[in-house]
């Protein structure tokens, strides 16, 4: 049996033209990419939400009219959830996974969020700890060298721009012998 779920985020801002939206899930898009540009960002946020509901097998759009604001949606279709008999045996008979039992098979994981943005780290961490995962954030590279150095993490998931020692910089760490095996998302 599945469930259908969608999220809608309404925006009273500055809202956007046609022509800004058909660019805005595009890798780096920005619906105002001037050097003067009034608000920040690397323009990598909705291509990275557009992927997520994309391996959920969902749909994300956007509604916008210029100086009334901005309506995004996405929609996913979820399974209900099986005994653990029964999903052990699902997986087993499989040679392909769904992003749903992919999701299954990292309940119970430790994974490092590393992330400086206060809004960024709350979504994900709560799209992690409800499919089961136990988080631990670190705010930038540098802290996410002192957690791993001290604890073992199955997975750590790194934004790439952030003071100190960004991601970039950080997941060098996979070359040490140590952490050679991680899962850098």
């Amino acid at each position: 049996m599945k469930s259908y779920y969608s999220l809608l985020i309404e925006g009273t801002g500055i809202g956007m033209s046609q022509e800004q939206m058909e660019g805005l899930f595009q890798p780096f898009g920005q619906a105002d990419s001037s050097t003067t540009r009034k608000y920040g960002g690397t323009g990598l946020g909705l291509i990275i939400s557009k992927k997520i509901v994309q391996l959920m097998n969902g749909e994300i759009a956007v509604e916008s009219e210029q100086d009334a604001g901005s309506t995004f949606r996405f929609t996913v279709s979820l399974k209900a959830q099986q005994s653990e008999s029964s999903q052990n045996r699902a997986l087993g008979n499989q040679t392909e996974m769904d992003v749903g039992q992919a999701i299954v098979r990292m309940r119970g994981a430790k994974i490092l969020l590393v992330e400086d943005n206060e809004i960024n780290r709350e979504i994900v961490l709560d799209i992690l700890a409800m499919s089961g995962m136990t988080v631990e954030m670190a705010f930038d590279g540098q802290e996410a060298l002192e957690f791993l150095a001290k604890e073992d993490f199955d997975g750590v998931l790194m934004d790439c721009q952030m003071p100190v020692m960004d991601g970039y910089e950080a997941t060098f760490v996979k070359i040490v012998v140590q952490f050679s095996t991680l899962l850098c998302l």
